[in-house]
């Protein structure tokens, strides 16, 4: 019941008189609330656990509201309140303190008194005229008002419920950089019943005489006492989900399979529990960098906050690995290592990397690339050194990396003089004549242009290329003149050292 406060009132600021509760009646009436909820069993959770703590304050919100903790001591009949206190216990869903944009917070608040219930006979009934009174407490309410505030907007709720909406929706959240601050204050109201007793006198007179007569009147009243406090202020970082603060930069966009592993960075400005690897669909690791807890305060009401994982996360196939830095330009910072093993083949593949901010607010990034098998040439010459003029033979052979022969891919063949194109047979083989017109070394080179899945590749030899035809006959002929000359010094020399 809300009692209309009459405008006979006493005020009295609560902050300002001393009247808090002692800690330890407060953890007492925690303890007395969490066993009336049947408990909130503490334990680590792998994921935010927002939807358990959302129950459970949203249950015990009602009963924050105008909780009586006797603290003692006696107090006068004019001020009967021994202390009045308003708290904000929680705002949720938040981690660490963060709220998110994407989740409009709630409010959970309540507040508590104590005041003197019953007050004793005040005076005595001594003669006519004289009187006494006494008091109990007949209802307590109050009215009380939230401020939210966001950076140049104040927001003003009369009496909220509890557990209350902060008053801003995500599109103003999401268009601020915060912080969202919320206060409580509001007035509580004491009405009293009074009974007072008066000792009424009449006098009557007669033939013999006078005499007075007296009686108690018994009347009542309702007087309200009214105080005022405050909570204090809660200013709670705002950040923003994972969709609108990420980035993936791989290194590359096409590779070779014959690299170890692939690299690339995953940047947030909001804080992530979780990051996942999946090529082609197919999860290859996940790392878990927080797990979380449920931690009630004085009055039982829960809040999530993050605790260090010391797991190293868990891989399927191909092991993806992640790893934490520093970064200048985003809060945080990641660099995912995905290993290449024999089961990535060659064509078009799909890298993603999924991550969880601290809200559950999901985001998946993902890139294509295009993994290229490594085609191998060789070429072999027949003869490796001709005369001008003389065709020399060819033979190429194309196979992948497994020396298997790839058959019916076409390449070309070229020198400094020619140009031509070959296609591989059943035996990965093509064979080519080719004549050279000048003399010299020349270079031959068999290149692959690449096909899907495959890697362009070349393979080169060297020809020796001769003026004209050298033969024993045309040796001597050439030579003739010389050799007659050396054989006529020899015969000199013998004839002398005879």
């Amino acid at each position: 019941m809300v009692l209309k406060p009459p405008f006979r009132t006493k005020g009295v600021d609560a902050r300002t008189s001393g009247l808090i509760p002692a800690p330890r009646c407060r953890s007492a009436l925690a303890l007395a609330f969490l066993f009336c909820l049947g408990g909130f069993s503490a334990a680590f959770y792998a994921d935010p656990p927002h939807a358990e703590v959302a129950r459970h304050n949203d249950q015990l919100g009602p009963l924050l509201q105008g909780i009586r903790v006797p603290i003692g001591g006696t107090r006068p009949p004019s001020h009967p309140l021994r202390f009045f206190s308003i708290d904000v216990h929680a705002v949720y869903p938040s981690v660490d303190g963060m709220v998110s944009s994407n989740h409009p917070p709630r409010v959970l608040w309540g507040w508590s008194y104590d005041a003197q219930t019953d007050f004793d006979w005040d005076g005595s009934l001594s003669g006519c005229g004289s009187n006494r009174s006494r008091m109990r407490l007949d209802g307590v309410s109050g009215q009380f008002r939230l401020h939210s505030q966001l950076p140049g907007v104040l927001r003003v709720h009369e009496n909220p419920s509890s557990p209350a909406f902060s008053g801003f929706d995500s599109a103003e959240l999401s268009s601020s950089r915060g912080p969202l601050s919320v206060t409580l204050d509001g007035r509580i109201f004491l009405q009293y019943d009074r009974e007072v007793h008066t000792v009424q006198c009449r006098s009557f007179c007669y033939w013999n005489g006078c005499s007075v007569q007296s009686w108690v009147d018994i009347s009542h009243d309702s007087p309200v006492y009214d105080y005022s406090a405050s909570s204090p202020s809660v200013s709670l970082p705002l950040v923003h989900p994972a969709n609108q603060t990420v980035s993936f930069t791989p290194w590359i966009r096409n590779f070779s399979l014959f690299l170890p592993s692939m690299q690339a960075y995953f940047y947030s400005n909001t804080s992530l529990y979780w990051l996942e690897s999946l090529w082609d669909g197919m999860r290859t690791g996940y790392q878990r960098f927080q797990s979380f807890d449920a931690r009630p305060d004085a009055r039982g009401a829960l809040s999530v906050v993050s605790v260090p994982n010391r797991s190293a996360g868990s891989h399927d196939v191909s092991p993806a690995r992640f790893q934490s830095f520093a970064s200048t330009s985003y809060r945080y910072a990641y660099r995912v290592d995905q290993a290449l093993d024999s089961r990535i083949g060659p064509g078009v593949h799909t890298w993603a990397v999924s991550a969880r901010d601290f809200f559950n607010d999901a985001v998946q990034l993902q890139e294509d690339f295009l993994g290229h098998d490594s085609a191998r040439l060789s070429v072999e010459l027949s003869p490796a050194s001709i005369p001008v003029g003389q065709p020399v033979g060819v033979s190429v052979r194309l196979s992948d990396r497994a020396a298997r022969p790839l058959s019916g891919l076409p390449f070309v063949l070229e020198t400094s003089e020619v140009l031509q194109n070959l296609t591989s047979d059943a035996r990965g083989l093509a064979r080519a004549q080719i004549t050279f017109r000048q003399p010299g070394a020349h270079r031959i080179v068999a290149r692959f242009l690449g096909s899907a899945g495959l890697a362009p590749t070349f393979a080169d030899a060297v020809v020796y290329v001769h003026s004209e035809p050298i033969s024993s006959e045309g040796v001597l002929r050439r030579y003739d003149g010389l050799l007659l000359g050396v054989i006529v010094v020899l015969a000199l020399c013998a004839v002398r050292f005879r």
